[in-house]
């Protein structure tokens, strides 16, 4: 993995647009207003391709594992109210 990235340690950056693979297709409207806003809060221009990874990273279909975990803890610490 350290062996696909640049010297300064940031990703290596692509020459062609990356799409998304997974079969979600996601309006240029939205990418462009995305990348827009992200780069207003982090204060430097983002580019395209950052914005597509960033979106396919959110975008994939996640572990059912994942679906199963509670912010609350395990089912038994509902029964002493807080």
């Amino acid at each position: 993995m350290n062996d696909k990235r640049g010297k300064n340690g940031c990703p290596p950056e692509s020459k062609q647009e990356e799409t998304i693979n997974d079969g979600c297709e996601v309006d240029r409207v939205i990418v462009n207003h995305v990348r827009m806003v992200t780069s207003l809060i982090e204060g430097r221009n983002v580019g395209l391709d950052e914005i597509h990874r960033m979106l396919d990273n959110i975008l994939r279909q996640h572990s059912i594992d994942t679906a199963g975990k509670s912010f609350y803890g395990d089912c038994g610490s509902q029964k002493i109210p807080p």
